[in-house]
């Protein structure tokens, strides 16, 4: 018995897929970051019901778009996309405001503690793997 041959099967499967499915179903969405890793500052002195500070930088990765434009270890972020980060929930602040689709424009209003200067930094974020 001689054996068939499967490609064009296969290929009018994938085409018919490709026509009927949506488009956003098929389109592949980077996730853009700025290359830092980062936590909360949390100020327990005061009387205020929500603790949460704004955003530390602790490291910086090499040759990352937040390296090139300048941020370092020790920085704070006040703003992120006029949202300001203190009191607001880290996990959100990062996920919805420093990650974003690759190739999009973020801006950081930082706090630089060593020069105590206040610093506007555009970057623009690339593609990461997690």
């Amino acid at each position: 018995m001689r054996k068939k041959n499967l490609w064009p099967f296969i290929v009018t499967i994938i085409c018919l897929l490709a026509f009927f499915c949506p488009a956003d179903a098929l389109a592949l969405v980077e996730t853009g970051g700025i290359g830092i890793k980062a936590a909360q500052l949390y100020d327990y002195t005061k009387d205020a019901t929500d603790h949460r500070g704004s955003i530390v930088v602790l490291d910086v990765f090499r040759q990352s778009v937040a390296k090139r434009a300048g941020l370092e270890p020790g920085d704070v972020i006040l703003k992120i996309n006029d949202t300001i980060t203190k009191g607001k929930d880290f996990l959100d602040l990062l996920e919805n405001h420093l990650r974003s689709p690759s190739y999009t424009e973020v801006i950081l209003i930082i706090w630089r503690v060593e020069t105590k200067e206040k610093m506007t930094l555009k970057i623009m974020r690339e593609p990461t793997v997690y």
